[in-house]
């Protein structure tokens, strides 16, 4: 099972749910008041885990039609158990400042626009 990490914000490039990575560069960057909690510094640390040992894809983007675009979202794949536990601990960080997160999950896509060891960039259903 494919496993992604979100909040319940609406991201609006890819047209759902805002992944933990996004929200915790938001509360990062965007909530200075926040940055003397012990979370913060926990997020941070997780974030440049995941910096050094997550690859950025290349591709996020898919063109079904000559003027339309969707953009793609990132799932772990199984097998990519440190990550996703890694992630559950960002999640829980999130959780812990306010930020209500779920866990998605799914057995297959049918767009998958780009993929490395550890996740997949597909289209979301």
């Amino acid at each position: 099972m494919y496993l992604r990490f979100t909040t319940f914000a609406n991201d609006e490039d890819s047209r759902t749910s805002l992944g933990i990575f996004q929200a915790a560069a938001d509360i990062w960057y965007d909530r200075p008041e926040l940055s003397h909690l012990w979370q913060v510094a926990e997020l941070r640390r997780e974030l440049d885990w995941f910096n050094e040992h997550l690859e950025r894809p290349d591709r996020r983007w898919y063109r079904p039609y000559k003027r339309a675009e969707r953009s793609g979202v990132c799932w772990f794949k199984p097998d990519a158990t440190t990550h996703i536990h890694r992630a559950r601990y960002m999640a829980w960080l999130l959780a812990d400042l306010g930020v209500a997160t779920t866990v998605l999950r799914a057995a297959s896509f049918d767009q998958v626009i780009w993929q490395d060891r550890h996740q997949v960039v597909a289209i979301d259903r």
